[in-house]
């Protein structure tokens, strides 16, 4: 059998997961678990099904923390100097927007309890 080593790719791959487990509080074992890698000459490089997957739900999770941050701000009133309350609620519509965009196309909105019909 040949011997496998991660590539780069991997390497740094697995090193944001450790930072996103880190910031998040999540368990980066069961993160590690959901990594797809292929073969490519002897080097190991995430699957692009995997590595697309993970980029969006970062992107979500961005999203999701600059929309609380400025719903945050909305509420308080202290909005960044310059910016007008209607430009915030625009801007904050846009985040949310995306953020749902994304979770649909990773289907993380897909099983809610509204279509759970029994226990």
């Amino acid at each position: 059998m040949d011997e496998l080593k991660l590539s780069d790719k991997s390497i740094g791959h697995i090193a944001k997961m450790l930072q996103v487990a880190l910031l998040t509080g999540t368990d980066l074992v069961d993160n590690l678990r959901l990594i797809g890698f292929q073969d490519n000459d002897g080097q190991l490089d995430p699957h692009p099904n995997h590595a697309d997957s993970f980029e969006k739900s970062l992107s979500t999770m961005i999203e999701e923390a600059n929309s609380q941050q400025l719903k945050s701000a909305i509420e308080s009133g202290s909005l960044p100097e310059g910016m007008t309350e209607e430009e915030a609620k625009k801007l904050l519509d846009d985040y949310n927007n995306t953020a749902n965009s994304v979770a649909e196309q990773l289907d993380l909105l897909g099983a809610q309890s509204s279509d759970v019909k029994e226990w």
